[in-house]
């Protein structure tokens, strides 16, 4: 993804590969998904408008990553207090 707004994204893809006029676009990292019209297509770079954009359920626990997590401690499950030291 070359650039990104709230209606439209300007995505990098192979100039030998196709695009339908209406696709799914996941946004990596982010855990979006978006339905997306192509808009323009200029070699490796597509125009694309965001019709509709919906977060995605985060993904289920392994059984080894339940077991992990029940076996911590419930503050270490929190996450960690970084600040400065004064003295």
């Amino acid at each position: 993804m070359k650039d990104v707004s709230s209606t439209g994204a300007k995505i990098g893809v192979p100039a030998h590969i196709e695009l339908p006029n209406d696709f799914m676009l996941k946004i990596i990292g982010m855990d979006y998904v978006c339905s997306v019209k192509l808009a323009w297509r200029a070699g490796s770079l597509a125009g694309v408008r965001i019709l509709q954009l919906a977060k995605l359920p985060p993904k289920p626990l392994t059984p080894q990553q339940q077991a992990e997590a029940a076996d911590r401690a419930p503050h270490q499950s929190l996450g960690t207090r970084r600040g400065l030291r004064r003295g």
